[in-house]
């Protein structure tokens, strides 16, 4: 609709707030910065605006602006509306004097709006109006140009929360100049890997090498040390040799079981490459627990993210930080809130970006009464926030009633580091308590109105998984570095099975049949080197037919890697929003269906 407006023409629409937090949004807000004062953005505190979508949306008011000075002059105006809608902007009415009175309360609405140029705040709403050329100077990378913002926070975070970050600008630095920080393991299919003990003793795997200790819920443990694990109910099977090298018959027999039940299935699927498992445990998507493992006994991680401090002895200091109420404020504020069911969650991407207090600025002094309160802590469980902080609304918060070891932990963070006044740290917990109800309240405001199909909206599931992908993602891919190649197109078989890569005596074979069969031309691909058949067998695991190929050979092996990683991405991804349906059946069909809208983009 943009593209019909002239210089000062608005325009208004709604869409999912995720733009203004996620790595893909960036684009988006490059674009809006560029080409239009961004006049408002605007989110509900209390409500989803749309029964039938599992997602927060906001309203973005853009007005076209080709002169850059007065962009960048501009003043955004980031909104939380504290009550529904339906209080600003009354319900259409067919009576003329009614009607008026409901366009005078837009007005009024608007005029609030824009007539703040500094924080403002009531019980109906919150502004914070950041000039533009800030936001732009906020994301932009001398190196790499814009690289994008969290502007959520504008619209989230209290005033407290920006005191902090000023207040700490001397001793944060963002946590991937101090710690190494990766995703967990992401087996896919997720339910071959994570196995119960029973099933394990079942399939006569229990001494089996392959068999490893690992945490995959925080449901496992409340216990910041992990020290109940051999109590847990899972165990990951990792498997990292082919299957040529695999011995164990009753393995074997597991994994031809599971690619007759999942044809899409194919080659080794299977393997999960060794790795040493990190020092700390951040949980991905907590509800009401704030809680950041040390992983002592070094167990596998499925699905959370690992972090290893770069100086081996800042590795507790790091988790004392982390599990400080501090933190529970910045991942609320800093996380992802984009699917509307109450979840929270922090990727990789947007941990490394967490401000951290730098161990290098701490006295030893400081050190040690951290350890020493933290061992404290780690004695018990850790409950949900508003147990811990012993209040179940901000108006119920005080010093007084935060348990008391905790209490002595973010004293010293809070106070004696950051300088807080008691005050100022009774803001803290009022903050954290206010944005963790407010988050599950608003998930629940529409109630469970969704048409389902066996418990699940086949449509919404999908368009949220290609959300999280990125629908593009694969397609700007292929077209940015295959097809701008000289390339030769070859059609391959639909492979049904597993597919292998054989070794011949001219070269190698693409195919999913049995090896005695590989000379029948029709069964799969004949290739002279290994590395095009690797490119040919990655590119039909993604379901494609027809394959451009490179006819650089070395180039071929060039991008290799990068098109391995992009496909185990979009495989990952797919996978951890998948595996939650149980139903087989229906959880196949939305992956065939994702794949599909996928591939279909190249065309």
């Amino acid at each position: 609709g943009t593209k019909f407006l002239k210089d000062s023409g608005r325009f208004g629409f709604i869409v999912s707030n995720s733009w203004l937090d996620v790595d893909y949004g960036k684009g988006l807000q490059e674009f809006f910065l560029k080409n239009y004062k961004i006049v408002a953005v605007i989110e509900s505190k209390v409500e989803r605006w749309f029964e039938d979508a599992d997602i927060n949306t906001c309203i973005v008011i853009l007005e076209k602006c080709s002169d850059k000075k007065e962009r960048e002059e501009n003043y955004v105006k980031f909104v939380q509306l504290k009550k529904k809608l339906r209080y600003y902007i009354p319900l259409a009415q067919s009576i003329w004097e009614k009607e008026i009175k409901r366009l005078d309360e837009i007005e009024k609405l608007r005029k609030l709006i824009l007539t703040h140029k500094e924080c403002y705040e009531n019980d109906e709403l919150k502004i914070y109006p950041i000039k533009q050329i800030d936001l732009w100077n906020e994301g932009f990378n001398t190196r790499e140009g814009y690289i994008g913002a969290k502007w959520g926070k504008y619209i989230r975070a209290p005033e407290i929360f920006f005191k902090i970050i000023e207040k700490g600008k001397d001793l944060f630095v963002p946590l991937k100049e101090v710690a190494d920080v990766r995703r967990g393991y992401i087996p896919y299919p997720y339910e071959y890997y994570k196995l119960e003990k029973n099933k394990i003793k079942d399939l006569g795997l229990e001494n089996s090498q392959f068999i490893k200790d690992v945490l995959t819920s925080p449901k496992d443990s409340n216990y910041i040390k992990i020290n109940n694990y051999k109590e847990f109910k899972h165990r990951l099977l990792q498997i990292n040799l082919t299957r040529g090298k695999i011995k164990d018959k009753n393995l074997l027999r597991y994994i031809q079981q599971i690619e007759e039940e999942d044809k899409s299935l194919h080659g080794d699927w299977f393997i999960l490459p060794d790795r040493k498992p990190y020092s700390v445990i951040w949980i991905r998507a907590p509800y009401t627990k704030h809680l950041a493992y040390l992983n002592i006994p070094k167990l596998n991680v499925v699905d959370m993210v690992e972090i290893d401090a770069n100086n081996a002895k800042d590795t507790i200091l790091i988790c004392v930080l982390l599990n400080s109420t501090i933190y529970a404020l910045v991942r609320e504020i800093l996380g992802r809130t984009t699917l509307g069911q109450g979840t929270l969650k922090t990727e990789v991407i947007d941990l490394i970006n967490f401000p951290i207090i730098n161990p290098s600025k701490l006295s030893k002094t400081q050190i040690q009464k951290l350890e020493h309160s933290f061992d404290k802590l780690c004695q018990r469980e850790i409950s949900s926030v508003f147990e811990e902080i012993g209040a179940n609304s901000p108006e119920e918060v005080s010093l007084d009633k935060v348990k008391p070891d905790r209490r002595e932990l973010d004293k010293i963070i809070m106070g004696e580091i950051l300088g807080l006044s008691e005050k100022e740290q009774l803001e803290v917990y009022k903050a954290v308590i206010d944005l963790v109800k407010s988050r599950i309240e608003k998930a629940k405001s529409l109630g469970n109105k969704n048409k389902i199909k066996k418990g699940i909206d086949v449509d919404k599931a999908i368009e949220i998984i290609l959300s999280s992908i990125g629908k593009d993602t694969f397609s700007n891919f292929y077209k940015e570095n295959i097809l701008t190649q000289k390339v030769n197109y070859i059609i391959i078989p639909r492979f049904k099975g597993p597919i292998k890569i054989l070794r011949t005596l001219h070269g190698y074979h693409v195919t999913d049949k049995k090896e005695s069969r590989i000379t029948d031309k029709k069964e799969g691909v004949n290739c002279r080197t290994y590395e095009q058949a690797k490119y040919i067998a990655l590119l039909a695991t993604m379901g494609m037919e027809k394959i451009a190929i490179p006819k650089n050979e070395d180039y071929t092996k060039q991008i290799l890697p990068k098109l391995q990683k992009t496909t185990d991405i979009i495989k990952e991804e797919l996978e951890t929003y998948s595996s939650s349906i149980i139903d087989k059946k229906l959880q196949i069909e939305i992956k065939q269906k994702v794949m599909s809208a996928i591939i279909n983009g190249i065309k």
